[in-house]
């Protein structure tokens, strides 16, 4: 059979061409004494829908490091207390826009890795036979409150969930 542990070919190709394209994009150094990098942590609410009968409710954590732009980690849980569980942990790559400098205001982010999914009869476990990979885009808005301290709407589509809402506040140094 063509599988790797729990995954496709088709989808390890997929997700090994995703990294070697995100990769890939230009990074640019400049020097700005007035800004700093960007360190942030945030605990995450979500709703979602990797079901198409129902809503899922979760959340998690993020982690990211960027000014302008981030690379970060995300991890999030979300049941929909009927028929599906799923453990979503993406890497993150955020954008500010439109000026790309700071880290507060608009941002595109792309997201992508494995996503664990179980019905909720049952526990998540790895490898587990439903795995697959998770490839998403998300649109929110950083609002700074004080010095250290910022709270995120974000809205998001993707693969295999259809789309998501989702609010973080958290801590940047």
């Amino acid at each position: 059979m063509n599988k790797i542990g729990c995954f496709t070919r088709q989808k390890v190709w997929f997700a090994l061409g995703l990294c070697i394209f995100l990769s890939a994009l230009p990074a640019y150094s400049q020097n700005r004494p007035a800004l700093r990098e960007d360190l942030w942590v945030s605990p995450t609410a979500e709703s979602n829908l990797y079901s198409v009968s129902n809503v899922a409710f979760g959340g998690g954590a993020a982690l990211g490091y960027g000014d302008g732009s981030a690379l970060g980690l995300r991890v999030i849980y979300c049941s929909d207390l009927d028929k599906i569980k799923s453990l979503e942990i993406s890497l993150l790559i955020r954008f500010y826009l439109p000026s790309l400098a700071g880290h507060s205001g608009f941002f595109i982010q792309f997201g992508g890795g494995p996503v664990l999914v179980a019905p909720a009869s049952k526990t998540i476990t790895a490898p587990d036979e439903f795995g697959m990979i998770s490839v998403g885009l998300s649109l929110g808005w950083r609002f700074l409150l004080g010095k250290y301290f910022f709270l995120e709407p974000v809205v998001r589509g993707g693969y295999p969930f259809i789309g998501g809402l989702g609010l973080s506040a958290g801590v940047h140094y």
